[in-house]
């Protein structure tokens, strides 16, 4: 084995589960404030370019129920509801919680107005020619247990369809979640260390053994980059050097993986006892 109860330990440690309270977003739909001069110019702008751009009010609950979807696709983050966080608030040091602004919820089409789609909505005639849904919504994310904010972003997603207001909103939601997601499982990557070495054929590491399996969501097909990591300056420095793939998840910390890149390289590293990183691909 190449790794040290210790260093096993470690590895825990780096992807350690945060779990993380849905707090507020505030939404006050855009325009409400805006003085009387900056609709009609708004409202003249539609006329001519022939588009008629709505914001969405009722689809705010959506949203909110959005990012929640998308942090809980976050492997390395755990959704509570408020009674758990409560209750958690003072003393977990991993306890995370949300809370932001719904920028905007709005849809654009080159159909009729609100209240002509609204009249037409059960006649024959199809009331829309195509429509462009978009949602951008402001996520911060907050240590409950210091108060520090750790990360502040705001996100855009958009959905289209050529008949219905109401599919272009949903693709919208879908892709808003996607995107909170791919965004927090970056910025909470899950990584792995090889923990022995498996087959060596000419001189190249065929497979190898890391400490990530069920525990983490590893599965088959899975693929991670692997680092060379060294110190320069008192800095880490990153050298990317290979690449593995999930052959088989063999247990809640073990998985055997092939070497799809950099064969020589990471055997060379493991002669030498170098420092390797292994990290989700993304």
């Amino acid at each position: 084995m190449l790794s040290t109860v210790h260093d096993i330990q470690a590895q825990v440690e780096r992807n350690a589960i945060y779990k993380i309270g849905i707090g507020h977003f505030n939404y006050t739909p855009k325009g409400e404030n805006d003085n009387a001069g900056k609709v009609l110019k708004n409202i003249t702008s539609s006329i001519i370019k022939g588009k008629n751009t709505t914001q969405l009010s009722d689809y705010a609950d959506d949203v909110r129920a959005s990012i929640a979807k998308g942090f809980g696709n976050v492997v390395r983050l755990q959704v509570i509801d408020g009674k758990t966080f409560q209750n958690e608030k003072l003393r977990d040091k991993n306890l995370l919680y949300t809370d932001g602004t719904i920028v905007s919820i709005s849809a654009t089409s080159n159909g009729p107005s609100l209240k002509e789609r609204k009249r037409l909505k059960n006649s024959a005639f199809t009331p829309y020619t195509n429509v462009e849904a978009t949602i951008s919504v402001t996520v911060n994310v907050k240590n409950a247990y210091t108060g520090v904010m750790e990360d502040s972003r705001t996100f855009n997603a958009s959905g289209s369809d050529t008949t219905s207001e109401d599919k272009a909103v949903t693709e919208a939601l879908s892709n808003l979640s996607g995107v909170i997601a791919g965004y927090f499982n970056a910025r909470y990557p899950v990584n792995a260390a090889i923990i022995e070495r498996g087959e060596i054929k000419k001189e190249k590491q065929k497979t190898v053994y890391i400490d990530l399996g069920t525990s983490l969501s590893a599965y088959k097909g899975q693929q991670f980059d692997v680092y060379s990591v060294k110190e320069i300056a008192g800095k880490e420095a990153r050298i990317e050097i290979g690449r593995l793939k999930v052959e088989e998840v063999l247990g809640e910390e073990l998985s055997l993986c092939k070497v799809t890149k950099g064969e020589k390289e990471i055997k060379t590293a493991l002669d030498n006892g170098s420092t390797l990183v292994v990290t989700v691909r993304r």
